[in-house]
């Protein structure tokens, strides 16, 4: 087994100090877009991820917060910011991944 820490995936400092502004919705770099990949996707499949992002709602989200074990530290309100915060970057998900990726298909990167 492995363990990996998914924090950084969200802010860089500690959890509550991190989520109190709204850097980690407005950021638009895209993780995880590795050179290696990019030959794979299509504008199609980047449409498709988007769509399915966001029908992701708020409830789905706090179910999964709430498989966080509360002696990791994360209080009630803390979860709440963190799932807003992961709804409203979903709902900007497609702006930013279009922004860059798309253009780069286009030209053949």
């Amino acid at each position: 087994m492995v363990v990996f820490d998914h924090t950084h995936c969200f802010v860089e400092e500690d959890l509550d100090a991190g989520l109190a502004g709204d850097q980690f919705v407005c950021d638009p770099q895209i993780y995880g877009a590795f050179p290696e990949f990019l030959p794979m996707l299509t504008e199609r499949a980047l449409r498709q991820a988007c769509q399915l992002i966001t029908r992701v709602d708020v409830g789905t989200i706090m179910e999964i917060i709430a498989a966080v074990p509360v002696s990791w530290g994360p209080g009630l309100g803390t979860r709440q910011r963190w799932a807003e915060l992961i709804f409203e970057r979903g709902k900007r998900v497609e702006e930013y991944l279009f922004a860059r990726l798309v253009p780069q298909m286009q030209m053949g990167v």
